[in-house]
């Protein structure tokens, strides 16, 4: 097996309706996930999770972006064209 694997997630021309419910999908995901692990990281343990904290606070900068852009091709009837791509490397 590969140290490092490669899988395209996203690739293609969207509307912007599609592409809002793809990259805030997404985007809301990440900030519920990293909510989670602050939520959990308090009650169980007491700590504060700062990079989780810090993860949410860009996350929901990138989705004000994101839902910015989209606003701003809808205005102009415009699509976009999306790729996105995930490199996964094993570690020690």
């Amino acid at each position: 097996m590969s140290k490092t694997q490669n899988y395209q997630l996203i690739n293609g021309i969207y509307n912007t309706e599609e592409a809002k419910e793809i990259l805030l999908g997404m985007v809301r995901y990440k900030i519920q996930f990293h909510q989670n692990k602050v939520f959990s990281s308090d009650v169980r343990l007491g700590v504060v999770d700062k990079i989780s904290n810090t993860r949410v606070a860009e996350l929901m900068r990138t989705r004000e972006d994101i839902s910015a852009l989209i606003e701003e091709v809808s205005r102009v009837n415009k699509k976009l064209s999306i790729t996105s791509s995930i490199n996964i490397e094993i570690t020690d």
